[in-house]
């Protein structure tokens, strides 16, 4: 009889030590919201990043010598008169503009990316002549332009810069975002230091298209 009382206060003992790990559980997972949830109730990019009407030098002060230029327009750096933050403008002509609606489509993918591997836009002016895309400023040079001066890179080095691309991929994909157009000079390193320090940016969606799965 003693044994049994033994086994039975035991038993119960046993039961309520383990019934609150149980209920622990348990609160933890109704506490935590699918990540579907948070995405479809929360704070869309793209309300960030503002289109203005005003004139750009009324807010930046534009550098006369140009980082590149191309058959739609160039790009300059840029410090803003208030924050003092430098900064990479696009200039887009609309009169060599051929496909108003292709850029406008660059424009609203380029709004909803924020990952830390993928050019990062923060306002847009227009006027009667041209389109400003205020960007953020990489001054490390073209993927491409490393690729030809290195000849090779180290075996580390090459994993850390791929890992950076399949990373930005990925987001781009998760986000039903498709680039189409990736290749070494579409890739800015974002400031002039060894590749182990530095991060790697995917540039240019003109090519960019949303896609649907199945």
């Amino acid at each position: 009889m003693g044994c049994a009382n033994a086994k039975d206060s035991t038993a119960q003992k046993d039961s309520k030590q383990s019934k609150p790990k149980s209920d622990n559980k348990k609160t933890s997972g109704d506490a935590s919201l699918p990540k579907k949830e948070i995405k479809e109730g929360g704070i869309a990019t793209s309300m960030f990043i503002l289109d203005n009407k005003g004139k750009i030098i009324d807010f930046y002060d534009l550098d006369k010598k140009k980082l590149g230029e191309g058959s739609y327009g160039s790009v300059c750096k840029a410090r803003h008169k208030s924050t003092k933050m430098r900064r990479a403008v696009k200039t887009i002509s609309k009169a060599q503009m051929k496909n108003v609606e292709r850029f406008k489509q660059e424009i609203a993918i380029m709004k909803m990316m924020d990952h830390p591997n993928i050019i990062k836009l923060y306002e847009s002016f227009e006027d009667h002549r041209s389109i400003y895309l205020v960007m953020e400023l990489c001054e490390g040079g073209e993927l491409f332009d490393s690729i030809i001066e290195s000849g090779h890179f180290k075996e580390a080095q090459a994993a850390g810069l791929m890992q950076q691309i399949v990373r930005a991929i990925f987001y781009m994909h998760e986000n039903h975002i498709c680039h189409r157009d990736l290749k070494p000079e579409n890739f800015l390193f974002s400031a002039k230091q060894p590749l182990e320090k530095t991060l790697l940016k995917i540039i240019d969606f003109g090519l960019s298209c949303k896609f649907e799965i199945g």
